[in-house]
């Protein structure tokens, strides 16, 4: 009798002491999922605001040229141009690299692109590049006609990210 006294004593009062001391109580699993709720509830406005700033920072950098040294940016630019003539069924017959200096301390990568193109299709790839992401800035345009298309020559620049060259 005493045996089954000591038991009903563990069971009841023995063990959950332990459990709740062990963290293996339904109250303690509550205590401390609710003491892990509220520590990520104090860095939810952090993380908003670390959000925010990702969001602005990104908006900042689309207009720019990805990160690369200037003959690399002047290579996806080029790769860039090319994917919009694509649709357009526009090629490019030569590209030049343009060598340009530093605009206001941001450095600039150019191409002399020298592209034939349907007359129908200028409007919307002069568009796509003065709406499209990266800029691209137009510095020269010579346009000369023949036979069913255009034989065009553009000066383009875009520019590189603060800190690559």
């Amino acid at each position: 009798m005493a045996g089954l006294m000591a038991l009903i004593v563990w069971e009841g009062i023995g063990q959950p002491l332990l459990d709740f001391a062990f963290g293996e109580h339904p109250i303690a699993l509550r205590l401390r999922l609710l003491a892990e709720q509220r520590r990520l509830g104090e860095r939810v406005p952090a993380l908003r605001q670390t959000l925010d700033e990702l969001r602005r920072t990104q908006a900042d950098t689309a207009d720019f040229l990805p990160p690369a040294p200037t003959a690399l940016a002047s290579a996806q630019m080029q790769d860039y141009v090319g994917g919009i003539l694509r649709p357009l069924n526009g090629r490019i017959a030569s590209v030049e690299p343009l060598t340009l200096s530093d605009d206001q301390g941001f450095h600039r990568a150019g191409l002399r692109l020298k592209l034939d193109l349907h007359p129908d299709a200028l409007p919307a790839l002069l568009h796509r590049l003065e709406y499209g992401r990266p800029r691209l800035f137009l510095a020269g345009l010579a346009i000369k006609a023949k036979a069913d298309d255009l034989s065009i020559v553009m000066d383009i620049f875009g520019y590189l990210p603060p800190g690559a060259s």
